[in-house]
């Protein structure tokens, strides 16, 4: 086990009540690694009390004893910290997959948009999460705005806005006759559908929100 003390030596040691092996393997490796990198600092240690036989090996080689650490849980000091830019609420799922898998975090924060609080965070446990337990009424709940889905299905706007446009209704399949797409469209839906002149009229004159168009 290596375990970092400062930003300039690394402490190699073994396990705990160590035997010979443990004791002399850590000697060995600092050595190695002295010999073979070009800047750290490698430092044997031990993680307990000598025993009478590591002791005698080591008074027999003229070795000195290494020095003993009662302690070697993980500090915050040795964690690596890496300034990671946020993400304002508003950001679509995709892209923050994207995002994450572009820049190999596994954690994203979520700032205010003027950037100076943290709003919380998105792990991509919890990205999975959601996208196994996405359902048609997820949009809607969560207020998306139009200019999302768009960005998502990487679409181009044929007509309409899409500024200050948020999802209230339901995902409709806008497919089967006119009389059964009228049953399943409210205001505000969006609606998907082919190029099919019946199906597009009929989700316009029943106050669709969105349409997208295959």
């Amino acid at each position: 086990m290596e375990e970092k003390t400062t930003a300039r030596s690394i402490l190699v040691i073994g396990h705990r009540n160590p035997d010979t092996d443990s004791i002399c393997s850590a000697i060995a490796y600092a050595y190695l690694k002295n010999r073979l990198s070009g800047g750290s600092q490698y430092i044997p240690g031990r993680a307990g009390e000598l025993n009478q036989e590591t002791a005698y090996v080591l008074k027999r080689f003229g070795a000195q004893p290494p020095a003993l650490f009662e302690d070697v849980r993980a500090r915050v000091e040795d964690i690596d910290i890496r300034t990671v830019e946020g993400a304002t609420r508003n950001i679509t799922i995709h892209s923050a997959l994207v995002r994450m898998r572009d820049e190999q975090i596994s954690t994203l924060p979520v700032v205010s948009n003027n950037r100076r609080r943290l709003m919380g965070l998105v792990t991509t446990n919890h990205l999975a999460v959601s996208s196994m337990d996405a359902t048609c009424d997820t949009l809607a709940n969560a207020s998306t705005p139009l200019e999302n889905i768009l960005e998502t299905l990487n679409g181009t706007l044929i007509t309409g806005t899409l500024e200050g446009r948020t999802v209230q209704g339901k995902i409709v399949m806008g497919s089967g006759s006119p009389e059964f797409i009228e049953t399943q469209i409210s205001p505000g839906d969006i609606v998907i559908c082919g190029n099919r002149f019946d199906a597009q009229i009929c989700a316009i004159e029943m106050s669709a929100a969105c349409i997208v168009l295959c």
